[in-house]
């Protein structure tokens, strides 16, 4: 109800503003094709390695994943995504600090986001990309995975990102490094999936 007013005001005001005097119409070019086409957002992107519809059906509500996150000189952290809700077109997603036993530590952290924007996490430029079949070990277990190792050169240095996404569990990588200029700087690895 209080939008009312301010969206009549701007319609008054548009109906009062003077008119630009008319100035000779110009020949336009008729719009090209290009130009009318909508842009690809995956255009000059490798192939991300699941569908939205896949890590939809993967992750439904109740669906957690717990990760051990290491960085050079910090004690490691565990973390759990936990998908609090999910429908057709978004999830909802818990971020949880765990201590040592598993309990939650402060708030959790919530996140609405689309099937969509999850699928494009695992979005990188096609020329820095390479896809190979590789195996995770991880203490969550070992899995046959697509393992992508992107290379780009950022203005902090050469940064290199190995992410390995499990071929029959479509969601966040399995285990995932980060380096720069050859140095650790984060490591994730997938301790639990449940249920």
């Amino acid at each position: 109800m209080r939008l009312v007013g301010p969206s009549l005001l701007l319609v008054v005001l548009a109906a009062c503003t003077p008119e630009e005097p008319k100035t000779p119409e110009q020949p336009t070019a008729a719009p090209t094709a290009a130009a009318s086409a909508p842009v690809d957002p995956d255009a000059g992107r490798a192939p991300t390695p699941y569908t939205a519809a896949q890590i939809r059906e993967a992750n439904p509500a109740g669906r957690t994943l717990t990760y051990v996150i290491e960085a050079p000189d910090k004690a490691p952290i565990r973390q759990r995504f936990r998908f609090a809700a999910a429908d057709d077109e978004h999830a909802t997603i818990a971020t949880e600090v765990l201590s040592e036993d598993g309990k939650v530590l402060g708030e959790p952290e919530m996140k609405i986001s689309s099937w969509e924007e999850l699928r494009h996490h695992a979005s990188y430029p096609k020329e820095a990309t390479t896809i190979a079949d590789a195996t995770a070990e991880t203490p969550a277990g070992s899995f046959p995975c697509k393992r992508y190792t992107v290379i780009e050169q950022t203005d902090k240095g050469k940064k290199r990102t190995i992410a390995c996404f499990a071929k029959d569990m479509p969601g966040p990588p399995v285990e995932m490094t980060v380096e720069l200029d050859g140095a650790l700087v984060m490591s994730m690895t997938l301790v639990k999936r449940e249920p």
